[in-house]
């Protein structure tokens, strides 16, 4: 079976109490779509379950960036815990630099997209998905060519092809020719009833219901690609 979440914002208890009550199995593959770490207490956390876990594979979200960005100039620090990065930053510094290193090769190993066959389908897993000032690629006259633009704009800004959230604001009339899994933006600022559930579109579904805003009723998500089934905490 495979599994996807997004944006658990170190929020690792939660995480857990979800992972297991599905339950995801050894054998299973999990795709997290990003923001692992930031604005909750446990994004370390986060980040050793990803990097010890065979089964889990992390695609790399903005806040995964700001935390390279930090390790290539450490003067970006304020910058960094603005953007919720606070807590991340603090049990960081209680670590060894051998170990920091780590993180960071990790870091920079993190893949922007993947491309999935599942259910006799193609799929795109990726963070955010779009970005309005690049001219996307066709696949036919109407059809866009979703990869190929999404590596189009990476090449052009692999930052701005993280943080921004454009692929929510797009017209109804482009159509991508893969679908795409995404976070970045809890659903319950972009769905008509403001439920924080899983939000499914035409070109994509965002698996973001806001696990970094518990104070707004924020929840994390899991969906099963397999059957489409939902489960949430």
């Amino acid at each position: 079976m495979v599994y996807l979440m997004s944006d658990i914002h170190g929020d690792y208890n939660r995480f857990i109490e979800l992972y297991h009550s599905i339950p995801i199995l050894e054998e299973d593959q999990l795709y997290l779509l990003g923001d692992v770490i930031d604005k909750n207490q446990d994004g370390i956390k986060m980040l050793d379950f990803c990097m010890k876990s065979k089964n889990v594979t992390l695609i790399k979200g903005n806040h995964e960036r700001w935390m390279e960005e930090y390790f290539l100039d450490p003067s970006s620090e304020d910058l960094w815990c603005k953007r919720g990065g606070e807590a991340t930053l603090r049990d960081l510094k209680e670590l060894d630099l051998e170990t920091r290193k780590q993180y960071f090769n990790y870091l920079k190993s993190l893949p922007l997209y993947i491309k999935l066959d599942i259910a006799d389908q193609t799929v795109i897993l990726t963070h955010t998905g779009y970005r309005l000032f690049v001219k996307p690629c066709y696949k036919t006259e109407n059809l866009v060519d979703i990869e190929k633009t999404i590596q189009q704009i990476i090449q052009l800004n692999e930052n701005e092809y993280l943080s921004y959230s454009d692929l929510f604001s797009l017209e109804d009339t482009l159509s991508f020719n893969y679908h795409c899994y995404v976070g970045h933006v809890p659903t319950f600022w972009l769905r008509e009833d403001k439920k924080a559930e899983i939000m499914y579109t035409k070109n994509y579904t965002n698996l973001d219901c806001g696990a970094g805003h518990q104070n707004l009723g924020g929840r994390l998500a899991c969906l099963c690609l397999d059957t489409m089934q939902e489960w949430y905490a």
